[in-house]
């Protein structure tokens, strides 16, 4: 593992413990000030471009951002569907049993539209399958 795999998992646990797991908000209303705001944006943005550029773990916890609306992402069950599948197809092995955790709560045309945008997202950026 290199190390931009590890500042990349460093970064989602701390997301995890700043956001909790427990708490699902659409609004960043349980944040304290605007500087934890700005850091949380920072990790996700950070965890994006990693995720463009290929890393399947951080297109799983992008993923993850989606499916729980953890801020700074509105929950987004096509969108997560998505970044797990691409994750998935990249060897993450948590993200594949993840995706069968999302299509319990997806109806047969959001699954077709998360296919559509898989699509959508491999024709706009290559890179982000490593095959």
């Amino acid at each position: 593992m290199g190390m931009k795999q590890i500042l990349l998992m460093v970064a989602a646990v701390v997301l995890v413990v700043l956001v909790g797991c427990g708490k699902k908000t659409k609004k960043p209303n349980n944040y304290k000030s605007k500087r934890e705001l700005a850091f949380l944006q920072q990790l996700a943005e950070n965890l994006e471009d990693s995720a463009a550029a290929g890393d399947k773990f951080a297109q799983h916890q992008v993923g993850g951002m989606y499916f729980f609306g953890e801020y700074p992402k509105e929950r987004d069950l096509v969108t997560a569907y998505a970044w797990y599948n691409i994750s998935a197809t990249n060897g993450n092995g948590i993200a594949e049993d993840g995706i069968h955790i999302i299509t319990k709560s997806m109806t047969t045309n959001q699954i077709a539209e998360a296919v559509e945008l898989i699509k959508e997202m491999v024709k706009k950026n290559p890179k982000l399958l490593n095959k």
